[in-house]
């Protein structure tokens, strides 16, 4: 629960399932308990996820976008200015250049979010499974 809870808060969109089931399995932890936990992140909570984590990761000092900083007139909706994205603003390099602003921050905060995350689930799910253990055997020795 608590490698799939830290992993939730990672930016990597499509391959957190299959980042918790490797790295369960390399380390001999249950893959269903951590896949389950990366469905902390979902349709509906990945908006306000990323929003805090990148603006935690702002904060702790990691580079905002570079482009940011350029000037000169700019497109509508983004931080770049025209003359770099104007002949093809879908490409792979316009991506690269715009995503990675974005994600290295977002990387920084998901990682202090997701410490934070993955410590109250450890906490969570232990104390839950001690309280069933204990209630489990209670049932057997009164059976007995």
């Amino acid at each position: 629960m608590a490698l799939g809870s830290f992993i939730a808060f990672t930016p990597l969109i499509g391959l957190q399932t299959l980042l918790a089931a490797l790295f369960a399995t390399l380390i001999g932890a249950s893959k269903k308990a951590a896949m389950l936990a990366v469905w902390i992140s979902n349709p509906l909570t990945m908006g306000p996820i990323f929003a805090v984590t990148y603006q935690l990761g702002v904060l702790l000092g990691s580079p905002t976008p570079a482009m940011a900083s350029a000037p000169g007139p700019v497109i509508a909706g983004t931080e770049a200015p025209i003359s770099t994205l104007a002949s093809n603003p879908y490409s792979f390099e316009w991506l690269m250049q715009a995503g990675w602003g974005y994600i290295l921050p977002m990387f920084l905060g998901g990682a202090l979010v997701g410490l934070l995350a993955a410590f109250v689930a450890y906490q969570l799910t232990h104390r839950g499974v001690l309280a069933y253990q204990t209630a489990h055997t209670r049932r057997q020795c009164v059976r007995s």
